[in-house]
Parts: structure tokens; sequence; C-alpha cells
């Protein structure tokens, strides 16, 4: 199981196991608020891919999070 070191853990994948396609976590975020995300993996095979999606209220599927919604701290 990851560390936790801040905030509160969303997904709770950390094992060996076979390709996983989706692995869902739901969290309500408040517009206009910046939030701390911190995403940890690892990969036995050496052919993982992470990908971060959102759903806005507006939409009635996900999207990948833009670059432009992301910062550095």
């Amino acid at each position: 199981m990851p560390a936790r070191r801040y905030g509160t853990l969303i997904v709770d994948n950390w094992a060996a196991h076979a390709t996983v396609n989706d692995v869902t976590g739901n969290v309500a975020l408040t517009k206009n608020l910046r939030y701390s995300v911190m995403v940890g993996m690892y990969d036995l095979s050496g052919t993982a891919v992470a990908k971060l999606y959102w759903k806005q209220p507006t939409q009635t599927g996900t999207v990948i999070v833009p670059s432009s919604r992301l910062y550095a701290n």
C-alpha cells in the first residue's frame, strides 16, 4: 500500500496484477480553487501509462485534464 503523507487517498490499487484499464476514484472539487494531486505508480512490465481524467458537472463523460489546468508548485 502506498504511504499517505498529505490529504486523502482516493485510489488504492498498489499491487502487482494484470493490465488494468480503469481504476476510478471520485472527489468533489470546488470551482476556482487549486488542489494538490499526487499520483504514484509502479510498473513491472515497462509498458505502463497513467492518465488523469476529470468530469465537469456539464459533461456526460470524462476527459483528460488539460495541461492548462495543471500547475507546478
